[in-house]
């Protein structure tokens, strides 16, 4: 069987190349806007490609905890509104292709190669998903926090009745507007 060149080493050699097809192939197939595309992640990628090679130079997947490139891309990713987990997710997928297909044109990928990079890859794509989830919850508390204080300081109050569900909720403050305890059935409104 004939030798496989060097899997890491072209990687490196070739980081440049491959992060223009990776970019092309994305806005190609995802379809993304020039001005929604985020510059941290096309910073970073360098990084990540790196973080890809040394771990075939080591022969093994450096499964450490959290790479730094995964937090900033899903920093930058969810702090976007337009971007989607599942554009994310995406966005690795077509990263692996993008890798196993110059690989495999330029010299061959021996499957020992190819199960690191997968590992790596894959393990970017579930700390990323967990960072993604993470920045999403503290947003949406703030969110819930900064709506308490403007309901508070505007002395109002919101509910919302679900006939479908008969389910009713409504803002903490409500109640107290009128001397009340939690209304939590449409028919204790009914008696407003």
């Amino acid at each position: 069987p004939r030798e496989m060149p060097d899997s890491s080493s072209r990687i490196s050699e070739n980081r440049d190349r491959l992060i223009d097809f990776w970019q092309t192939r994305v806005r190609a197939e995802l379809q993304v806007p020039r001005k929604a595309w985020s510059p941290a992640l096309i910073d970073d990628m360098p990084r990540f490609l790196e973080e890809i090679a040394e771990a075939l130079r080591k022969k093994a997947p450096d499964l450490e905890p959290a790479s730094t490139v995964a937090q900033k891309t899903e920093v930058q990713r969810s702090n976007l509104r337009h971007f989607s987990l599942v554009q994310l997710m995406l966005e690795y997928k077509i990263l692996r292709q993008v890798i196993f297909d110059f690989l495999g044109e330029n010299g061959g990928l021996a499957r020992f190669d190819r199960d690191i990079i997968l590992d790596v890859i894959q393990t970017a794509m579930m700390e990323s998903a967990e960072r993604y989830h993470q920045i999403q919850f503290a947003r949406e508390e703030a969110d819930k926090q900064r709506l308490k204080i403007a309901l508070s300081a505007g002395k109002v109050g919101l509910w919302e009745w679900s006939p479908a569900k008969e389910a009713l909720w409504h803002s903490e403050n409500l109640p107290i507007f009128f001397g009340l305890p939690t209304l939590s059935r449409f028919e204790d409104y009914r008696s407003i």
